[in-house]
């Protein structure tokens, strides 16, 4: 209705399972980030973009190329 783009970026800390908010927030999201590689077992539709915290993937890429 309102046009809202709802981008999550799950947790640092999981590496090897998802959080509950994660699950929830996957299937409404319109850009779903992950900081770990493995967990796009999990969420096949995420963007991988390292830590957000260091020198990252996300630094590296505009905001438009990432919604695409």
């Amino acid at each position: 209705i309102f046009k809202i783009k709802v981008i999550y970026i799950e947790s640092f800390a999981r590496i090897e399972n998802c959080s509950l908010t994660g699950k929830l927030v996957y299937p409404l999201a319109d850009l779903f980030l992950v900081q770990w590689e493995t967990m796009l077992r999990f969420y096949p539709k995420a963007k991988y973009v390292g830590g957000i915290f260091w020198e990252s993937k996300l630094k590296q890429i505009s905001w438009k190329e990432l919604m695409i």
